[in-house]
């Protein structure tokens, strides 16, 4: 009877252990993830070397500014959001100079279309939420009243 115990608790542990294991993704380092996202710029926005290279160079600046502003000590959080909204707008200007005025249509779309879809994720997150604390209450979920809906509805013949 142990055995069967031991054996059936080290399969547990080892399924868990496989289960967590293939969840993790290989964490990028900060380098990684700039050159990623310049990789994609330049095939979205079909950027010369020229322009990469004056990308690189500008978002390299940003982030020591950034850096600089959240690790000042002698500004409040109001400050800090104040001289955070000036870098992102030094950033805004100096990308405009740099990209052709089709390649800063091209990225303001690829700017909103990923807004959108961040939105879209929020709004799944937050219907799962509601049903999940509507169950927890005993109420109807979003869930519950959409199948309600769809049963009034008439045959089609």
């Amino acid at each position: 009877m142990n055995k069967i115990k031991l054996s059936i608790l080290s399969l547990g542990i080892f399924f868990a252990s496989a289960a967590i294991a293939q969840d993790q993704k290989p964490q990028m380092t900060k380098e990684q993830r700039m050159e990623k996202h310049m990789d994609h710029l330049a095939s979205e926005l079909s950027l010369t070397e020229v322009q990469k290279e004056q990308i690189t160079v500008l978002n390299k600046s940003t982030l020591e500014k950034s850096k600089k502003v959240r690790n000042d000590a002698s500004l409040d959080e109001a400050a800090k959001k104040e001289a955070m909204k000036a870098v992102r707008v030094e950033k805004k200007a100096e990308m405009s100079k740099i990209l052709s005025d089709e390649q800063a249509l091209k990225l303001k779309t690829l700017k909103q279309e990923r807004r959108a879809n961040h939105k879209k994720g929020d709004a799944k997150k937050n219907a799962k939420k509601e049903c999940s604390s509507a169950k927890k209450d005993g109420t109807k979920s979003c869930c519950e009243k959409k199948d309600q809906k769809t049963d009034q509805r008439p045959a089609v013949k």
